[in-house]
């Protein structure tokens, strides 16, 4: 039996801040644009080219998180890497904000999914 891989981990509020910010970088700091720039997609990207699993702590924050920083971090991800989700594990104490994760993810991955069928034809 093979060793089994050690998961590479992003601690949101340790990493990046415990006050998150806007959707984009523009309106101010802490945005959702940048955490899946700087530190979310690369470190995706490294744990799959290791074929192991990007665990995303989330816990941490002051106030949770904004809906357009969960879509821009998240539902961006899911747009710029194929099958991002299933590398992928979230860890945080409220489960709207897990739910509200997968379903930007989804839907993310469904349009990108769409575009790319429309672009086929």
């Amino acid at each position: 039996m093979g060793r089994r891989q050690r998961p590479v981990v992003v601690r949101i509020a340790d990493e990046y801040t415990t006050l998150p910010g806007p959707r984009y970088r523009e309106p101010g700091p802490h945005s959702g644009e940048q955490l899946r720039e700087e530190l979310l997609q690369p470190r995706l990207e490294d744990a799959m080219r290791g074929r192991r699993t990007l665990i995303v702590d989330l816990r941490g924050t002051t106030f949770g998180y904004p809906i357009g920083f969960l879509e821009e971090a998240f539902g961006g991800l899911a747009r710029n890497v194929a099958n991002a989700a299933d590398h992928m594990h979230m860890v945080d104490d409220n489960q709207e904000t897990m739910r509200e994760i997968v379903q930007v993810m989804r839907d993310a991955q469904q349009a990108s999914a769409g575009r790319a069928a429309r672009a086929t034809r």
